[in-house]
């Protein structure tokens, strides 16, 4: 999917990808809850799909950006049924902008170290969210 979503951005942009990725079915996911607590196979999911994106990443045919990883990180999360959220954000350094985007759920942020949101503000509000990847695109 990394290399499809490479491709997919530049040519038919963030928007369109990301509503492509949007109407990919959901499927329910069937969980082995004898060896896992409770409390972890909401949190469990989210960061074994999100270490998978990231070697696919880093080991795979195709090295992927951030935005890159969070469209597929987030995609996949939304087809095993768990909800997620792409958040983007960026930073000024030395007369440079800086943007980032990664994925957050549950409260985690999963395909970055913690403390990515003190590194790069993130759009918070509802219309900076529809106008970021556009921006991220373009940089």
């Amino acid at each position: 999917m990394l290399p499809a979503t490479a491709l997919a951005l530049r040519t038919v942009g963030v928007k369109r990808w990301q509503g492509v990725l949007a109407r990919i079915p959901t499927q329910k996911l069937e969980l082995d809850h004898r060896n896992i607590n409770r409390d972890e196979p909401l949190k469990l999911v989210p960061r074994t799909v999100a270490r998978l994106v990231r070697a696919a990443a880093n080991h795979g045919i195709y090295q992927a950006n951030c935005l890159e990883q969070s469209l597929v990180l987030w995609c996949l999360l939304k087809r095993a049924g768990v909800a997620s959220e792409i958040r983007y954000g960026a930073r000024k350094e030395q007369e440079q902008l800086h943007a980032h985007a990664w994925v957050e759920c549950l409260g985690l942020t999963l395909n970055e170290d913690r403390g990515v949101e003190q590194r790069f503000a993130p759009f918070n509000n509802t219309r900076t969210n529809r106008l970021a990847p556009t921006a991220l695109q373009d940089l």
